[in-house]
């Protein structure tokens, strides 16, 4: 449909999701993209907030169950989980934490 695309380091994910939309009937050109890490690196400093910006480090800083790494629906929901308590914990939208969103 028309629903932001959110992934977490989104310019490595933009190549995979750039194939799928030319598999389906999605025109990547209309669809917004918004990037986690950069959420993440607006809102956690590096080494003093937390280890890493790594999904795996802002899931355990964010108390969020990340059982299966690297599994498609596992992500996805590990990721709504971490930007969830970002937005929550800095009290901002994710348009004032990431700015205008890309577009696929």
């Amino acid at each position: 449909g028309e629903a932001p695309v959110i992934a977490h380091n989104a310019a490595f994910d933009a190549a995979v999701v750039h194939a799928e939309c030319a598999r389906t009937v999605v025109s990547r050109s209309r669809l917004p993209l918004y990037c986690s890490l950069r959420v993440a690196r607006a809102v956690l400093r590096r080494g003093t907030d937390v280890p890493s910006h790594a999904l795996g480090a802002l899931a355990r800083w964010a108390s969020v169950e990340a059982p299966e790494a690297h599994r498609a629906l596992a992500d996805c929901l590990t990721l709504a989980g971490v930007l969830r308590e970002l937005l929550r914990r800095s009290g901002r939208t994710l348009e004032d934490l990431h700015g205008p969103a890309g577009r696929l």
